[in-house]
């Protein structure tokens, strides 16, 4: 089970990242450099926004996302227009 000061860091992490991507689409490398995160961290949040359906890559027809170039990621139609509510607290107590 994680300790309390874990669960605030990630929240905090996962409110900056959205910050960030609030600003623009950004690549992995970026939000990697700019929150200051390992690439495993960056690479571990950003599944959770993703699945969460708080942020997407762009589609990409014909190629598989393991042999893309760097995606850049970007906030979801859904997440911009209301429909998802966002709850960093409970996003980072999910396992």
């Amino acid at each position: 089970m994680r300790n309390k000061e874990s669960q605030i860091y990630q929240a905090a992490t996962l409110r900056g990242i959205v910050d960030l991507l609030d600003k623009g689409p950004a690549s992995m490398f970026e939000i990697e450099l700019i929150m200051h995160l390992s690439h495993r961290m960056a690479k571990r949040l950003c599944r959770k926004l993703e699945q969460a359906g708080i942020i997407c890559h762009p589609p990409i027809h014909g190629v598989s996302p393991k042999n893309a170039p760097e995606l850049r990621w970007k906030l979801s139609d859904a997440f911009l227009h209301g429909k998802i509510e966002f709850d960093a607290n409970d996003l980072s107590r999910e396992a």
